[in-house]
């Protein structure tokens, strides 16, 4: 099985959360347990996104991000990134707010699992 990498936030109470969205659009992950896109974007083919390797993981992170490997499950196709308005307030417009492409390395999964925190060097 190969090996992912997930970038997440920590929030008060230890709580890890989606990188970079927020509102309806942000997911919460337990590690150990499997973690679902909301219903809303898998019905549009948009699933969780991860990374391929270590490398652009850490390109991508930001300074207060945390790294883990990570589980997945059913891989998607990678479409167009969507804009932080429809991430954020759950709007239903895909086809006119794709915005690009998704970060080097980038991979979409409808379920992953944190598995092990990568400490930085």
């Amino acid at each position: 099985m190969p090996t992912y990498y997930k970038v997440v936030t920590k929030i008060p109470d230890n709580k890890y959360v989606s990188a970079i969205v927020s509102g309806k659009a942000r997911v919460e992950y337990k590690i150990g347990k499997y973690a679902m896109s909301p219903e809303w974007l898998l019905k549009n083919g948009y699933g969780l996104l991860v990374f391929d390797t270590i490398r652009n993981a850490k390109i991508f992170k930001g300074h207060n991000d945390k790294l883990f490997t990570c589980k997945c499950i059913n891989k998607l196709p990678l479409k167009k990134r969507l804009s932080f308005i429809i991430l954020r307030k759950g709007l239903d417009i895909f086809s006119s707010e794709q915005k690009g492409n998704f970060p080097e390395g980038s991979l979409m999964f409808e379920k992953v699992m944190l598995l092990e925190e990568i400490k930085d060097d």
